[in-house]
């Protein structure tokens, strides 16, 4: 089992952060969109890993790290992944921009 805990100040902390962002539904989505949803997410879930089908494969985690090793010479700089739904799914991806996780004194994490 993994020792997590709260990096201190003397700690050499180095992390690597994934943010993922998504647009959300323009007009917002009622209660009851969202649990129909959910619902429905739920049920797709169930029924595919009752078919016995993989959600993560080697090839398709070989496939994204050759997608990330890559994306410098690549003009849209996207991992895409096929989602549940047999749908490709894009998430952009930024490199170089720094963001502050953690202030020394605070008793939370901001990790996004």
């Amino acid at each position: 089992m993994a020792d997590w805990r709260i990096p201190s100040d003397g700690d050499d902390v180095n992390p690597f952060v994934i943010l993922a962002t998504a647009d959300l539904p323009n007009p917002p989505m009622t209660q009851q969109e969202k649990r129909d949803e959910l619902t429905a997410t739920h049920r797709l879930i169930q029924a595919k890993y009752d078919a016995g089908t993989p959600f993560f494969t080697r090839s398709l985690f070989r496939d994204v790290v050759r997608q990330l090793e890559t994306i410098q010479q690549r003009e849209e700089r996207t991992v895409s992944i096929p989602g549940l739904d047999g749908l490709t799914v894009q998430f952009p991806v930024e490199t170089g921009n720094e963001y502050q996780y953690f202030q020394p004194g605070e008793d939370r994490i901001c990790i996004m």
